[in-house]
């Protein structure tokens, strides 16, 4: 039995109430039959049968608060524009989150500490914890985006970086090939549904597209909305869900970063006027009245939707992996997707649901349109990617991957 804890990131909390919250639990959910498992988090807990072999730590410094405001405040003072530098790279960023979780795995003596997106982390912990084997655990593009010269220092004292699609992987290796040998990809998991109560191969008289994610300009909504009328115009019998956070993602964390240039393009988003507000003004009148914004949703309610949904749409700008994507598959919902990062790994064209370009509207309702035209087509695809997801995504398959790259740290 060894001892393995996971570092959430310091503003998230563990279990239902963000996305690597869920990553990690279930995960954990397998480890705490052979292992002991240790979380440190702000708050929450995973909702699983305690065995005895997990055991939880919160921490949270408002000293960490006024640091970074200090920091900001700095930076606004010199007129810093180093983008490759912001804030939420420096080693003083949440330091005393790190310092805590640092001197508590000293003492408890940990084997392997995973650390989910915060790579200064890395040099704190390794400070105190000489043996421990440190595993950082990338769930978005900073290694490849941020300093080069600050990060290079950071991997080098890792054991080993994953990345969460080969997408990622892939560009940390370009920017640092002399650390090839220790990087490996590991997708995300999700639950495989036993039963699905709703019959989404029957004919209904409304046909439902879903979208789940962060309403924020990176997910590309706009792009959706904007082909949403077309398709509303052509099929008045379609209706749109979309189940995510009213939240826009902070300029600095992605848009100021991407050499892409249609995230570039989502600087013009970023002014007084809320994004929500410019969707709503993108919709047509006929089309609005067809269109739910559901904001976050439990597991249950967004089960329902899953189940209910005739198509799943992601028409995201900046995309690591695509959780929403082997979620719909595994209940049986083919899926449309933009050619963005981690998302071209997940879909193959007319075999799980298909690729466009991204920020094309007319490519996009195009492909909606084919699809909600083809009742067998869309069954096909769905059965398709259900298969798949079963025999790739499934979170026995990914925690046994990731124990095996335990062994080989």
């Amino acid at each position: 039995m060894i001892k393995i804890a996971f570092i959430t990131q310091p503003w998230d909390g563990i279990g239902p109430g963000s996305s690597l919250g869920i990553l990690t639990c279930n995960i954990i959910k397998r480890l705490i039959k052979n292992n002991k498992v240790i979380v440190f988090a702000k708050n929450g807990k995973c909702n699983l049968e305690d065995n005895g072999n997990i055991e939880y730590f919160y921490f949270f410094h408002k000293t960490d608060a006024v640091i970074e405001k200090f920091l900001v405040f700095i930076k606004k003072l010199m007129n810093y524009k180093k983008y490759n530098n912001p804030v939420f790279n420096s080693f003083f960023y949440y330091f005393f989150y790190s310092l805590s979780i640092s001197l508590k795995l000293k003492k408890i003596n940990a084997d392997i500490v995973h650390i989910h997106n915060f790579s200064q982390f890395v040099p704190v912990i390794r400070f105190f914890n000489k043996n421990i084997k440190i595993i950082l655990h990338m769930h978005c593009e900073w290694l490849s985006q941020l300093d080069k010269n600050i990060i290079r220092r950071r991997i080098k004292k890792t054991d080993k970086i994953i990345g969460c699609s080969k997408y990622i992987s892939d560009k940390i290796k370009e920017v640092f090939p002399e650390f090839s040998y220790k990087i490996q990809s590991l997708p995300n998991g999700t639950n495989i549904p036993e039963i699905i109560s709703g019959d989404n191969t029957k004919a209904i008289s409304i046909k439902k597209i879903l979208f789940v994610g962060r309403i924020s300009p990176e997910k590309g909504v706009h792009t959706l909305l904007s082909a949403f009328n077309k398709v509303a115009k052509e099929r008045p019998d379609v209706h749109l869900d979309l189940a995510g956070a009213i939240k826009t993602a902070p300029k600095e964390y992605i848009i100021s970063l991407d050499s892409n240039q249609y995230v570039k393009n989502l600087d013009k988003f970023y002014n007084q006027e809320s994004y929500f507000d410019k969707l709503n003004a993108i919709l047509y009148n006929f089309a609005k009245e067809k269109v739910v914004f559901h904001q976050h949703l439990d597991y249950e309610k967004l089960k329902d939707l899953y189940e209910q949904a005739d198509l799943l749409v992601n028409p995201s700008l900046s995309e690591s992996f695509g959780m929403a994507v082997i979620e719909a598959n595994s209940y049986g919902v083919p899926v449309i997707v933009t050619k963005t990062g981690g998302m071209i790994e997940l879909v193959n064209d007319g075999f799980n649901g298909y690729k466009v370009n991204p920020d094309d509207p007319e490519a996009l309702a195009s492909m909606i349109i084919y699809l909600l035209n083809n009742d067998e087509e869309r069954i096909r695809l769905g059965q398709n990617g259900k298969t798949m997801v079963t025999d790739l995504y499934n979170w026995d398959k990914i925690t046994s991957d990731l124990e095996n790259i335990y062994q080989s740290a």
